[in-house]
């Protein structure tokens, strides 16, 4: 159903996309994951955090998904020809100061995505292994993960799994604690990624606010309790990063929207030329960035189900009001 374009070479490939990104007047992102037709997740929550952040996104389809506020209800895997056509195109024109992996579905998928960047010399890259959606619904199988794990996760400048999802990759229980959390943060570093930033959505507000060891940032101050990350890196060891959460239900596609403004972020980073790559600046740009969606987003209300999409735009919708931020990452 589509026409198949002609490969060009690694170094055709490559010169293309050194030229597009070195002559390009914005950053530019790359979002590789599937489509939420209901607006809240997957590639379109990628491409609001882009706008947001002043980043150009482009994106390649690997999945298509019927849904709303209520669910999934259909799922329509892009063939993997036609995921690389897209990767292709787009590298091969515009280039991409970073990319972000989201929802790969089949180890095939994982494949075809791993050889493209690898071609395409993409070195920036924030891979967000979604595993395990909100629900609790198991998206991708043991083949897959497997595929994750050797292929993707030692090329990413950023790791970002939620709690359940740093389980399925170290093959033991989710992290139930600050201190497990802190542990999976480390013991994920080790399968290569250069950063990991384990999302603490799911941690329990008491949790949270118990904890009280470890490297917390002051910056984030500890009056600012309920929510936990932690990330990980080989300059900074383990770092506890916290904010507040406020009650709301509009949540959908909170994961894929920071680990989309991470890599606006670094993508801003590698387009300014100002200097080495800093990771933890993106995460907490990035974090800041979610905190003003989420506080935009409390209290109004978009569909009948019972989580609903985030407000990019950050204009006050009917029956909004501000707040800080409360996670489902």
């Amino acid at each position: 159903f589509f026409r198949k374009m002609p490969r060009p070479s690694f170094r055709a490939a490559l010169s293309l996309l050194v030229s597009g990104v070195a002559g390009s007047a914005a950053p530019v992102m790359l979002t590789v994951a599937g489509s939420d037709s209901g607006g809240g997740a997957g590639i379109q929550a990628d491409l609001k955090a882009c706008e947001a952040l002043g980043v150009f996104g482009t994106t390649a389809l690997v999945a298509l998904t019927a849904q709303n506020t209520l669910g999934v209800h259909a799922v329509h895997p892009v063939p993997a020809a036609f995921v690389r056509a897209q990767i292709d195109a787009v590298l091969g024109d515009m280039g991409a100061h970073a990319v972000k992996t989201g929802m790969l579905p089949s180890e095939e998928a994982i494949a075809t995505v791993a050889e493209a960047l690898d071609e395409h010399a993409v070195a920036i890259r924030v891979i967000d292994p979604v595993i395990v959606a909100a629900s609790g619904d198991v998206l991708a199988g043991p083949a897959a993960v497997a595929a994750l794990k050797r292929l993707l996760l030692p090329t990413a400048t950023v790791l970002t799994p939620n709690m359940p999802e740093a389980g399925a990759l170290l093959g033991v229980a989710a992290p139930t604690s600050v201190e497990e959390m802190r542990a999976a943060a480390a013991a994920l570093l080790d399968l290569g990624p250069q950063a990991v930033l384990l999302k603490g959505g799911r941690l329990p507000a008491p949790e949270a606010e118990a904890a009280e060891g470890g490297a917390a940032e002051a910056a984030e101050g500890r009056a600012a309790v309920g929510m936990v990350d932690v990330y990980a890196d080989a300059e900074h060891g383990v770092v506890e990063l916290r904010y507040r959460r406020v009650a709301t239900n509009n949540t959908h596609g909170a994961g894929c929207t920071l680990a989309a403004a991470v890599a606006a972020e670094l993508a801003k980073q590698v387009h300014s030329g100002t200097g080495p790559l800093q990771p933890l600046e993106a995460v907490r740009a990035a974090r800041a960035y979610v905190a003003e969606v989420f506080a935009a987003s409390a209290g109004g209300k978009v569909g009948t189900g019972l989580r609903g999409p985030l407000n990019h735009a950050r204009a006050l919708w009917r029956g909004g009001s501000d707040g800080a931020v409360h996670d489902e990452l």
